[in-house]
């Protein structure tokens, strides 16, 4: 492909506007020629408005990252992985999407992207949304509620411990608020007490690497190529690495290792596969979803490249009608 070697643009000139209400403006006086927006009402207000609709054109191009819940699997209340299975029984993701992006998302089901279809396990059913099945599994689990406040508890070692846990999130994430507290609200429904905790950035990110938590609203970011692992999943990465949530056995941590060392294309696919099955089996992410870029590109210009990439598009290929590259 070409598309690397394109450049139209003599110049170009990034504009840094921390505040979105500032940004937003800045479009609308026709300011900004491109803006990535953030929030998935401010899109939709923007694709509503006659004028903006008039001068802009908008794009929704996939994107490498995904949202997810993450679990403590260390903690003793949630070692059972009948526990864990019941919690993502709970999320109904539907609704998160629509609620949250208003429809502008993919429901994923593991650290790996449809985009890399020769690595994505498509046989990986995800966790429906089912109560009944979660009511099901914690009594499976041995849940019962004794004292009557209708708030479950589970037998750890010879103590029965409410099921009682606490979701944290960085503060100034509002999406990330808002999924918590519809989890908050399934999670009652069960006999599950949930309790929401706001953290500041550096606080949240303090806790998660001392394992400080029992759930957790988080995302990551990745690129077109081959997943390394060990970073996230490996269980060398507990402490000093992001396996906040401690995953992992030897297993996992033998096919982590093999896929880093393979070069043969086909049979690292099939540890790919292997390690999404042990994900998907053992539950220490909720996985949710993978939210669309959403773009604002002033009319003006002709022949867009937009891509999963960050940041959705390729700045190179914007000109004007008769422009030539430079």
């Amino acid at each position: 492909s070409t598309t690397a070697f394109i450049n139209y643009p003599s110049k170009i000139i990034y504009r840094i506007i921390s505040d979105d209400k500032s940004a937003i403006a800045e479009l609308k006086k026709e300011n900004i020629d491109v803006m990535s927006v953030l929030s998935a009402r401010d899109f939709l207000d923007l694709k509503n408005n006659d004028f903006v609709k008039s001068r802009f054109s908008f794009y929704t191009p996939p994107n490498f990252a995904y949202s997810y819940v993450g679990i403590n699997m260390r903690k003793p209340i949630l070692e059972d992985v009948r526990v864990r299975r019941a919690l993502a029984h709970i999320v109904n993701v539907d609704k998160i999407i629509e609620v949250i992006e208003y429809g502008e998302g993919e429901r994923v089901v593991g650290p790996i992207s449809k985009m890399k279809s020769k690595y994505y396990n498509w046989d990986i059913v995800p966790y429906e949304y089912n109560p009944d099945k979660a009511r099901e599994l914690l009594k499976e689990a041995g849940a019962v509620d004794t004292d009557g406040d209708g708030v479950l508890e589970i037998k750890v070692g010879s103590v029965y411990q409410p099921l009682k846990f606490s979701i944290k999130y960085n503060a100034e994430n509002q999406n990330r608020a808002k999924i918590s507290q519809m989890i908050k609200e399934e999670a009652r429904k069960v006999g599950i007490q949930i309790d929401i905790l706001p953290r500041e950035w550096s606080v949240f990110l303090k806790e998660l690497k001392s394992h400080d938590f029992d759930l957790y609203v988080g995302a990551w970011i990745s690129t077109p190529l081959s997943e390394d692992h060990k970073q996230i999943w490996h269980t060398s990465s507990y402490n000093g690495g992001s396996n906040y949530v401690g995953f992992g056995n030897e297993t996992s941590d033998k096919i982590i290792e093999e896929i880093r060392r393979e070069l043969d294309e086909s049979k690292r696919a099939i540890l790919h596969k292997r390690l999404q099955e042990i994900i998907h089996e053992q539950v220490p992410y909720i996985f949710l979803y993978s939210p669309r870029n959403k773009l604002v590109i002033h009319k003006r210009f002709v022949d867009v490249i937009v891509s999963a990439m960050r940041p959705g598009f390729w700045a190179g290929s914007f000109r004007f009608a008769g422009e030539r590259a430079q």
